[in-house]
């Protein structure tokens, strides 16, 4: 209860913030991650329909537990004949005197009740509730998968915008070098101490970063705009109104669980290998009702007539009742049924094998590109040293007469490609992280994840 009352405290505090800050003329809005993943399960419409497809299979479930029970009910006649039914008796044969019985009068009413029970269906029952249980913790399942689907879609999208983000500013400092390198080509130029060329090279460097940093401005702002629909409620309107993400991309320095840990952990906990077993169930059930259908369905009831009005003492007011229906020949129906569910079996066990071998290759993807872009990010600690390095030597050069603006602007160019990589490195771990994470069906553990990394912002 403390949970939902913060979930929805936060949904509040963003929305109405939101348009705190509209009305002040700001469109940024600080988020944190954990307030996004909150957001985001409040007001996602998958995860709601999800919640709901569960509610579907409980209450398929509960119907499914009544057909162990009698049925009871409650019927009530009214008939109007078009004339009395009688007899004619003779009294006596030799003055041929005749009288007429009433046996029923042609107006009646009469209010019964009845009770039939299926005791025996050669196993019909204990399949459609084996089935139904096994359809509920397939949604139970489905409903895990759509969770897990979410948080990976959000650690996308959120740390999409922190990559966004950094990359605008080392492209921003990328631009800022090289304007302030064309006004020293400029005057240089102009002082002698530079060719007209030199200079030239400037303008086109200022030119290619300009165009770069309008284009990453771009990029962030579809990243944003992604991350928005994610997270906010389907009937706020947020045009214009972008997020500041809090939370930075993040690396995890210790040591990663083997792959064949994390392997053990998808066989027995992922989602869709649940759903599968789930399904297997389901198809097995089938196939004992199928077989059932070759059983004779013994039914036992009884109905007691509570009331009346002019209806026959003939009728009998109570009776009790068994009946059995044993199908004996069907033109093969029940056979073919059979074949068919034995063959959805099979079908299914194929598939259950098929899903756990691409996840094992799945698995050892990420857990490679984790590897890979943990190497990739340590690598850059000291290459981007040395591209500072070669930036700062070539400026102070290039003042001196001693470098040309093509040095000064490749070594710019260096830096920033080497930032980006690093940058790109922390994106890839944490996509590859939570990934694994989904596969073994464990997204919430990315919270541990994060709070035991480094985080970086350029």
């Amino acid at each position: 209860m403390k949970k939902v009352t913060i979930i929805f405290l936060l949904f509040y505090i963003f929305i109405f913030g939101v348009n705190a800050f509209a009305q002040e003329g700001q469109d940024s809005y600080d988020m944190s991650f954990e307030q996004a993943y909150e957001l985001m399960f409040v007001n996602n419409n998958s995860l709601k329909a999800a919640m709901k497809a569960k509610d579907v299979a409980r209450y398929q479930k509960n119907a499914a537990l009544g057909l162990y029970s009698p049925k009871v009910g409650i019927n009530t006649t009214v008939a109007m004949l078009d004339h009395d039914i009688a007899m004619h008796v003779n009294m006596t044969s030799l003055a041929r005197v005749t009288k007429t019985m009433t046996l029923q009068n042609k107006n009646l009413w009469e209010a019964s009740g009845a009770i039939t029970w299926n005791i025996f269906t050669g196993g019909k029952i204990i399949a459609a509730n084996q089935a139904a249980s096994a359809k509920y913790k397939i949604s139970d399942y489905k409903l895990e998968e759509v969770k897990g689907n979410l948080t990976s879609d959000l650690i996308k999208r959120y740390y999409g915008v922190c990559l966004a983000q950094d990359v605008v500013k080392v492209r921003q400092d990328v631009y800022d070098a090289t304007k302030k390198h064309l006004e020293d080509a400029k005057k240089y130029e102009k002082e002698g101490f530079i060719a007209h060329s030199e200079t030239l090279h400037a303008e086109v460097a200022f030119a290619k970063a300009d165009r770069e940093l309008k284009a990453s401005k771009r990029d962030l702002q579809v990243v944003n705009d992604a991350l928005i629909r994610l997270v906010k409620a389907q009937n706020v309107d947020l045009d214009g109104i972008s997020v500041n993400p809090t939370s930075r991309l993040f690396i995890y320095k210790n040591d990663l669980p083997d792959i064949e840990v994390i392997k053990n952990e998808v066989l027995a906990n992922s989602p869709l290998i649940k759903q599968s077993e789930g399904k297997n169930k389901v198809v097995n059930a089938n196939y004992k009702a199928k077989l059932a259908d070759y059983s004779p369905i013994v039914t036992v009831g009884a109905y007691d007539i509570f009331a009346n009005d002019s209806l026959s003492p003939l009728v009998p007011r109570m009776a009790f009742a068994a009946t059995a229906n044993w199908m004996v020949f069907d033109g093969f129906s029940r056979l073919n049924n059979v074949k068919a569910a034995k063959a959805l079996k099979s079908q299914v066990e194929f598939e259950h094998a098929d899903i756990q071998t691409t996840l094992m290759t799945y698995a050892d993807k990420l857990y490679n590109e984790l590897l890979k872009a943990k190497e990739q990010y340590e690598s850059t600690d000291s290459s981007i040293k040395s591209a500072e390095e070669a930036v700062r030597v070539t400026t102070l050069s290039f003042k001196e007469g001693f470098s040309t603006s093509l040095s000064v602007t490749d070594a710019q160019v260096a830096l920033s490609a080497e930032k980006i990589d690093r940058l790109n490195a922390l994106y890839k771990f944490d996509i590859a992280l939570i990934e694994l994470l989904r596969l073994e069906g464990q997204t919430g553990k990315i919270f541990e994840y994060i709070n035991n990394s480094e985080t970086e912002q350029l």
